[in-house]
């Protein structure tokens, strides 16, 4: 059994990596990045759980292997997940999240 648990492990990593490929690919980041901070923002979000996702694009945006990743390709620029209280159309509350790129320099 435990030469399962590796399997499932690895065959999850690698999923993941794919994943993570394809979407850095694909997606604009950089110029997206350029254009936040020419309009004047100090950070990007990236991903907010209030958008339009299924379940498999929310999953792996929150998973937190995606944070990490993403800080080691912009290695120079803040990545962190956004954790907030959310209420939906019937006045119940809920986690939210957002995944946020940011430049601002801290004093």
């Amino acid at each position: 059994m435990n030469n399962m648990a590796k399997t499932l492990r690895r065959e999850d990593q690698r999923a993941f990596d794919t994943w993570f490929n394809r979407w850095i690919k694909n997606t604009r980041l950089e110029q997206s990045l350029i254009e936040a901070a020419r309009k004047g923002y100090k950070s990007l979000i990236v991903y907010d759980r209030k958008n339009d996702m299924d379940v498999y694009q929310k999953r792996r945006f929150e998973d937190p292997r995606f944070v990490k990743r993403l800080q080691s390709e912009l290695p120079d620029l803040h990545v962190e997940l956004r954790q907030y209280l959310d209420k939906n159309a019937f006045g119940f509350s809920f986690n939210a999240y957002k995944v946020a790129v940011s430049w601002e320099v801290l004093k």
